[in-house]
């Protein structure tokens, strides 16, 4: 096929088509879409979207030219790019279609984060929640394992396929495993699941068996999928990939190949933007009940002013005998803990807002915004903007 039939006159603005499955309220569809479609504005793009790969070679479209596409790439998406000579970006990290520029989320460090959260829960027995030959699932997994340490030797795993809900039948097998697996899932556990809507039917199965969340099993779902993490109790922590960012960089890449630009060499994988906690993973493990009730106390009071000695006071303990249980429980002193809180905190509304640093010092318990900056460079190894500006 001819490129010159294909693309559209320089004087005329460039036609993009969009390939995204927008009927089922997924919401990784819907924000790549929509950070797609917000640089495709900006650029005064003429924007086609279509839910399939098929609808590209239907009736009615033949008179349509593209300058580029978008889509969660199947085989067919790419053969009718490669065939018309038009510039692809791929945006599904698990696409059948492979060698295509692709922008998408880093699933490895979502895992790590993932693990971050629950180890500083003071969990040390863990599980992981997935889909069987997927591979955003399977890499998440990968970076979980790897940010659990020596604490991941014994990672009990739990896989199903994406189509568990498909049936009747299908479900009630799911859910039989399920059960068995958490029944003899090591308590109190921390689990990480690849999606929001597997996370809620662990939760409900959970409950369904008598055990509690987050008491015995605290749960770190991904995607945060707000009809599954708001919607029912307890309340569901889960780690915002940023898919919008995803949209938008992925018509961003898309606008310099248009213009005649190399692929990169390799995916464009962006950072999780943050994770979110709520009931889920809303507790303290220790086998030390005193470093369990220091660490609640911290949690519930590091944005504000404290300090080690308000937390000795408030516990009615020594400040020496303190220090030494903490040690011996979670290897660090107690600054630390309560530093890495509040750094945590920071995070999270450094990349929620746009809040001047002061502010962020001063909703964080700092007291100054030279003492904030100090204490995150060196948990972090940034400062505060250099993070911001990253996420």
């Amino acid at each position: 096929m001819n490129m010159a039939k294909l693309r559209q006159p320089r004087s005329a603005p460039r036609r993009v088509a969009i390939v995204m499955n927008l009927e089922h309220a997924l919401k990784r569809h819907q924000e790549i879409f929509a950070g797609a479609y917000r640089y495709a504005r900006n650029r005064g793009w003429q924007v086609d979207a279509m839910h399939f790969s098929r609808q590209i070679r239907a009736a009615g479209r033949s008179h349509l030219r593209y300058d580029g596409i978008i889509a969660r790439a199947d085989p067919r998406i790419a053969d009718f790019a490669r065939e018309a000579r038009v510039p692809l970006v791929n945006v599904w990290f698990s696409a059948p279609a492979r060698n295509l520029p692709t922008v998408s989320p880093d699933y490895l460090r979502a895992g790590r984060l993932a693990a971050e959260h629950l180890l500083a829960r003071g969990l040390r027995r863990f599980g992981f929640a997935g889909y069987g030959r997927v591979r955003s699932s399977e890499v998440a997994e990968r970076g979980f394992l790897a940010g659990l340490g020596g604490h991941g030797e014994r990672l009990d795993r739990f896989t199903t396929t994406a189509t568990f809900t498909a049936g009747a039948g299908t479900f009630g097998r799911f859910e039989r495993s399920l059960w068995a697996w958490l029944d003899g899932l090591p308590r109190p556990a921390g689990v990480f699941v690849a999606s929001d809507g597997l996370a809620r039917h662990l939760v409900n199965a959970a409950l369904v068996r008598g055990i509690d969340v987050p008491g015995e099993v605290a749960v770190v779902g991904l995607f945060n999928d707000e009809p599954f993490c708001l919607l029912a109790e307890p309340t569901l922590t889960s780690i915002d990939l940023g898919l919008d960012r995803v949209g938008f960089q992925a018509a961003k890449l898309l606008d310099q190949l248009m213009d005649g630009q190399p692929p990169p060499a390799g995916p464009l994988l962006l950072p999780p933007k943050l994770l979110i906690p709520r009931d889920s993973t809303d507790l303290f493990a220790s086998d030390d009940e005193l470093v369990a009730r220091a660490l609640r106390h911290m949690a519930d009071h590091c944005h504000e002013p404290i300090n080690v000695s308000d937390v000795v006071a408030r516990l009615g303990v020594c400040g020496r005998a303190l220090a030494r249980r903490f040690r011996q429980a979670r290897g660090c002193r107690p600054l630390d803990e309560l530093t890495r809180m509040r750094i945590t905190r920071a995070k999270r509304l450094l990349q929620e807002r746009e809040l001047p640093i002061g502010t962020v010092a001063a909703q964080c318990g700092y007291a100054s915004a030279s003492q904030f900056i100090l204490a995150f460079r060196r948990l972090e190894g940034l400062t505060p903007g250099e993070f911001s500006r990253q996420a």
